[in-house]
């Protein structure tokens, strides 16, 4: 178990600037919007797509967390206590007596599991380039890039068959075409048909 206190009206203040990172409402919206909390030595870092933010913080012991973005704001937003004191524990997010479900994971230095940075508006192109970036799959499966990458690698082969059909024609092969993209991203995506 690892724990953290926060500023109550400062981690409100945060996370409501982080909001920005998910514009529009609906439920598909708040159902996808999850935040990357890590604790460090007397700070968290909380991390939404294109936004970082650091905040100090008492912790005992790092940790990541992945959390539901609204659910946290919820939650934060019904305490009115000067500090907010949360416990983590494998699988919860604790403070008083509720218990939220996020993804836990300890650790003994800092620097096993890096933050994945992504533009607030990535496109299939950022995520792809990720692979380029050395993260292990640990690191993407604990992030819930794993999915996007896999999303964006059949996009890409359907639009490689795609202009394939057009360029056939001209002599440029699908073959051709795998090794521009595969150039342009800087990243070998082992494209499979």
């Amino acid at each position: 178990m690892v724990t953290f206190k926060i500023d109550t009206k400062e981690f409100k203040s945060t996370l409501k600037k982080m909001q920005v990172a998910f514009p529009g409402r609906s439920r598909a919206v708040r159902k996808a919007a999850f935040c990357e909390i890590t604790l460090k030595s007397n700070k968290l870092e909380l991390i939404v797509p294109g936004i970082l933010y650091t905040i100090p913080a008492i912790t005992s012991g790092t940790a990541k967390i992945v959390v539901p973005f609204f659910h946290l704001i919820t939650l934060v937003n019904s305490y009115n206590n000067d500090f907010l004191e949360f416990s983590i524990v494998p699988g919860e997010l604790n403070i008083d007596n509720f218990s939220l479900g996020v993804k836990t994971t300890f650790f003994e230095d800092d620097s096993i599991l890096r933050s994945i940075h992504l533009p607030m508006n990535y496109s299939d192109v950022d995520i792809l380039r990720l692979l380029a970036k050395g993260y292990t799959q640990e690191e993407l499966d604990f992030n819930r890039i794993s999915p996007a990458i896999d999303k964006a690698r059949k996009s890409l082969i359907s639009n490689i068959k795609a202009a394939m059909k057009i360029l056939q024609p001209y002599g440029v092969t699908q073959e051709d075409l795998k090794e521009l993209v595969t150039r342009r991203l800087g990243v070998d995506l082992l494209i499979e048909e």
